[in-house]
Order: C-alpha cells, then structure tokens, then sequence
C-alpha cells in the first residue's frame, strides 16, 4: 500500500502477499500485521497497526564468534534450510512451543531456552 493508504489503516490481502511473495514462518509478524490491517483495526483499538518499523541498510553479521546459540519457536525449524543455516553457525539451538496459556508463559519458554543455551555455552549464570 502506498503511504497514505498505510495511515488509514489498509492493508493487502494475505493471499495477494502470498501469491507476490515467498512467505513462510521467517515471514510471521508481516502476515500478522497483514491481518491486523484487514480486520479493520483502528488507532482507537489496535495500536499495533499503526507501529513504524525501523530498519537498517546493513545486515548484522552472525558469526560464530559472536553467537552462542539460538533460540527460536519449534516451527521455524520446519521450513526446510533453517536448521542447516542455524548450525552453520553453532550447534547449541533451542525451541520453543507457541501455544502458550498467557503471555508469562510464552516469555517463560524463551527465558528456559536461553539458560539451556547459557548451560550448553559452559557459562553459569547461577548468583
């Protein structure tokens, strides 16, 4: 949509980004924002449709000196590469499911996978 169209809160059909663009579990908040859109959400309800996203011009290299290891949700691993990918550059990958109960659930799993990561990494994180 173009810039205006943007601010009144339209948003392409899920199916038309689709159909213009590989999209797979990478590409999740942009099918939710998509959705949001559509559903007629409005400054009034949703103020998550009118975030502004900030993006850089240059990629943040990964490395594997500077990765201890990663953490995503189990179903990013079933879109066929990103295990290779991930283990390219460190063998300690950790996941998570996405159906939490509530919101401290969902943060919980994530705070559980990284301490397994910090274990697996050899540092203690213990007081």
């Amino acid at each position: 949509p173009s810039i205006s169209e943007y601010f009144r809160f339209f948003g392409l059909d899920q199916e038309k980004l689709k159909t213009e663009h590989v999209l797979d579990m990478r590409h999740a908040r942009v099918l939710a924002v998509s959705k949001l859109y559509k559903e007629g959400s409005t400054k009034n309800y949703d103020d998550r449709a009118a975030a502004i996203e900030l993006q850089i011009a240059e990629d943040i290299p990964l490395r594997k000196d500077n990765l201890l290891g990663v953490v995503v949700p189990e179903e990013y691993l079933r879109t066929p590469g990103i295990r290779d990918s991930l283990l390219q550059l460190t063998s300690i990958i950790e996941t998570y499911r996405l159906l939490p109960l509530n919101i401290r659930e969902h943060y919980g799993q994530i705070y559980d996978c990284v301490e397994q990561v910090y274990k697996k990494a050899g540092i203690s994180i213990d007081s």
